[in-house]
């Protein structure tokens, strides 16, 4: 796409095997979360749940979880600049679950970290 973008927020499964990667791939200034697989590049995969007007997945970081089909982002999916931790596991796009729990009025999550 004339115009797209890739941030530096990049995340590989344990294996090195997927890549998961912050774009603004289809639509220029709406960055969204895609995998790939190094045993097919080039076909990309779009993984987070359709963005609010105006929402984004933030560019920040995306981190894999311990069995490497799980991926964790922050974004402002379900309203437009509020913005919440998501899981979406690669062998299910577009079904993304949203992993804190429900903040105070104007309340986001910044950061996170997973633990072992």
């Amino acid at each position: 796409m004339t115009g797209g973008d890739l941030t530096r927020s990049i995340a590989f499964n344990p294996d090195g095997s997927q890549l998961v990667y912050i774009a603004d791939q289809d639509t220029d200034d709406v960055t969204e979360l895609y995998h790939v697989s190094r045993l097919v590049p080039g076909d990309t995969i779009k993984l987070n749940s359709p963005l609010a007007a105006g929402g984004n997945v933030s560019s920040s970081r995306v981190e894999a979880g311990s069995d490497g089909k799980q991926f964790y982002y922050l974004a402002d999916q379900d309203a437009d600049e509020d913005f919440e931790l998501y899981m979406v596991d690669i062998e299910t796009p577009g079904a993304s679950v949203k992993v804190n729990p429900v903040l105070p009025l104007n309340g986001d999550v910044v950061n996170f970290q997973l633990l072992p």
